[in-house]
Order: C-alpha cells, then sequence, then structure tokens
C-alpha cells in the first residue's frame, strides 16, 4: 500500500484476519502520522487539502494512534520502504528530518516490521521508481528487500 493505502491495509488486517495475506509492503505509509498535515491544520489549509490530511495528523487525533502499535508479526511479515530527499536532508523544508516531500522517514517505521528499505524519492513517485518496484517483488517472494539477502527490522518495542 502507498501512503494512506498502508493504513487502509492496516485498518482491515487489524480486524479481519487473513490467512491469504502473508506479506505486506508500506511505501511511504505515516505510521505514525504525517507531521506536514499538522503544519497545514496549524496554518489552516486543511479544508483545502482536504478531510484525509486531517486523519494524518500525529497524535491521538489521527488515525494512526487507533490502530494497533506493531504489525501482528505472529501472522503477517510486513516491509517498510520510506522514501527520502537527496543527501538525506528531506524535500520539504517544513519537516525537520529527512522526508520524501510529505512524510519523515521516521513516521514510516512500524515497530515489528521485518525489513526496511531507504529509497531516495519523491512521495507522489515512489511506486513508479524501479528500485521500489524491485524492492517490493523481492519482498513478496522472499521476506527481504535487499539483495544481500540481510533484513533491516523495526524492533517490536521501537518508537
Amino acid at each position: 500500500g502507498h501512503s494512506m493505502g498502508g493504513l487502509v491495509a492496516r485498518t482491515y488486517l487489524d480486524g479481519n484476519p487473513d490467512s491469504r495475506v502473508r506479506r505486506v509492503v508500506m511505501i511511504g505509509t505515516p505510521n505514525q502520522g504525517a507531521e506536514k498535515a499538522r503544519f497545514f491544520e496549524q496554518i489552516g489549509l486543511i479544508p483545502l487539502v482536504g478531510p484525509a490530511a486531517k486523519q494524518l495528523i500525529p497524535g491521538p487525533e489521527g488515525i494512526a494512534a487507533h490502530l494497533s502499535p506493531a504489525v501482528p508479526i505472529d501472522r503477517i511479515e510486513v516491509g517498510i520502504i520510506a522514501g527520502g530527499g537527496p543527501r538525506g536532508r528531506g524535500y520539504s523544508m517544513i519537516l525537520p528530518i529527512d522526508n520524501d516531500g510529505v512524510v519523515t522517514v521516521a513516521s514510516t517505521k512500524l515497530p515489528g516490521a521485518v525489513d526496511f528499505c531507504l529509497v531516495r524519492g519523491h512521495h507522489s513517485f515512489l511506486p513508479s521508481i524501479l528500485a521500489v518496484r524491485t524492492a517490493t517483488l523481492r519482498f513478496l517472494r522472499t521476506g527481504c528487500f535487499h539483495r544481500d539477502g540481510l533484513k533491516r527490522p523495526i524492533p517490536a518495542n521501537a518508537e
């Protein structure tokens, strides 16, 4: 699932155990909320960007806070692909740390994910980047994004 699509997948899988689903890839998903949505709220732009932006606000009012805090690692392997900016600076100057222009790298992380991959690219274009497509297919086949076969898990107790 790309962006909010990953949150939709989490919502579905949280309440509907589905034995057919063994692996899920989240691409640029704001698992901890999107700080840019908070910025838009603070300056009064939420009505212009749409109601979904309000759901992405980090903290108790956002949708991410109402989902399970970690993935159901006992039944599903989740992999996270984050987008980041050139030289680790991020695309958006509004966001204080590396980001894909919309979501920070840190916000994509979900405790219990079995693998993590950082790709340099803008949020809107992540699904069309060859490295993202290749890593996604590799993860769905093998459970690992990386050619070297080494996973970079996000610990279940990570914040």
